[in-house]
């Protein structure tokens, strides 16, 4: 009786860890996020389209290494999306960003630079995919510097964003973070890449 009981609850703890690591589906946009991207296991996902239309849903990631990425998929409620990351909608949208990053820095006292603002090309199956890349640095006195990278695309008429973060003494690299970033990219221009 013991012995069909620890079977019993054996399969069932196999049948729910399979459960949790599946790849999701973005209904919405048709993108999958499988449960590991580039060394990064999925930890969590909201749901923000129900109670707010255009909000989208936010995909949690995080590295062993040390980084943690929230990949953000939405449309604002914008029915023809622009695919020019210079369009001045993608610029609201890195301040608005930016301004997010600042406050939430400026409340644990912390400052926060901004190292870089440009425009990556990462290569997809069918050419590149331009993508609107800024850095900050995070430094609060006496405490371990953050380093955040803010990524802006669009594909299947979504906005994508990714807000990845690390600590500077981590053994996370930015190799590792741009490899997350062109696995994101790939992965929602092509349905079928994983």
């Amino acid at each position: 009786m013991k012995i069909a009981f620890h079977i019993a609850a054996y399969v069932v703890l196999l049948l729910s860890n399979a459960a949790s690591a599946a790849s999701v589906l973005h209904q919405a946009s048709g993108i999958t996020f499988p449960d590991v991207i580039a060394g990064f296991e999925r930890t969590d996902i909201k749901d923000y389209e129900s109670t707010a239309p255009g909000a989208g849903f936010q995909y949690s990631y995080h590295a062993k290494a040390g980084g943690v990425a929230s990949v953000y998929v939405y449309t604002e409620q914008i029915k023809k999306m622009p695919t020019d990351v210079r369009h001045q909608m993608f610029g609201k949208i890195r301040e608005q960003t930016a301004s997010e990053i600042g406050r939430f820095a400026e409340m644990s006292g912390a400052s926060v630079t901004k190292i870089d603002d440009s425009i990556l090309h990462v290569g997809t199956k069918n050419g590149t995919t331009a993508v609107m890349a800024v850095s900050f640095i995070i430094q609060k006195k006496d405490e371990i510097t953050t380093n955040t990278q803010l990524w802006i695309w669009v594909a299947r008429n979504h906005l994508l964003k990714i807000r990845l973060t690390r600590k500077a003494e981590s053994d996370f690299t930015a190799k590792q973070a741009y490899d997350f970033l062109e696995e994101m990219v790939r992965l929602s221009v092509h349905p079928n890449h994983i």
